[in-house]
């Protein structure tokens, strides 16, 4: 009786510490739920800044340009190299600003027999300059192609110079970064089949590099 006496007279108290226990019950959800909207949100922001840096971003294109005699490159012989040079449009058609322009600071194949040339690209050069969307460069390449001896470096200069040359493979390649974001780097690659009047692209890409 005296347990049961006691809980009618403290029956409001005891009401009272129940609903203080919910009331914290109820907090403690309530800032877990906040917590976990905040870290939602703060991924959506993340994820629409990556997907908008993504959508904005800057596509330079390359395209082997004729010099004024018509021609799509320029040839000089000495010893046992040929030499070519090459004129290169770069042109931003993305909408966004491309950065820290680089190009290839020198071009070097060889040439043995009737086999064709390898192509490496030994290093790139950062060029202090920006392409804004719309924008274009020109720029000259060279690529070296070494023979074994200096009479067959005389023969292909002259092939070069004749009808019967069936033209060569060359690939131009140009990086550059995202204004928005210098992490996100691209690399433009083309290939060409160049003859004296006449370019054939037969390979174009735009590689997503990792920074």
């Amino acid at each position: 009786m005296d347990v049961l006496e006691n809980i009618k007279k403290n029956k409001f108290e005891i009401l009272a510490l129940i609903l203080s226990f919910v009331a914290l019950f109820v907090s403690i959800k309530s800032c877990k739920n906040s917590t976990n909207a905040n870290d939602l949100a703060k991924k959506a922001i993340s994820s629409s800044e990556k997907q908008f840096i993504l959508t904005n971003r800057p596509f330079v294109t390359l395209d082997s340009e004729k010099y004024e005699d018509g021609n799509y490159f320029k040839i000089e012989r000495k010893g046992r190299s040929v030499y070519f040079e090459f004129k290169i449009k770069a042109e931003n058609v993305g909408n966004a600003v491309a950065k820290n322009v680089m190009i290839p600071n020198k071009d070097k194949a060889r040439v043995s027999g009737e086999e064709p040339f390898v192509l490496k690209e030994l290093s790139f050069a950062k060029l202090d300059l920006s392409l804004a969307p719309g924008e274009d460069i020109y720029y000259q390449t060279n690529i070296e192609l070494e023979k074994d001896t200096e009479e067959e470096a005389i023969k292909y200069y002259e092939l070069v110079q004749s009808d019967d040359w069936e033209g060569l493979e060359n690939g131009f390649a140009l990086i550059y970064e995202n204004e928005l974001d210098v992490s996100e780097k691209y690399m433009t690659q083309v290939s060409y089949q160049i003859l004296k009047k006449q370019v054939k692209v037969s390979k174009s890409e735009i590689t997503h590099l990792k920074k």
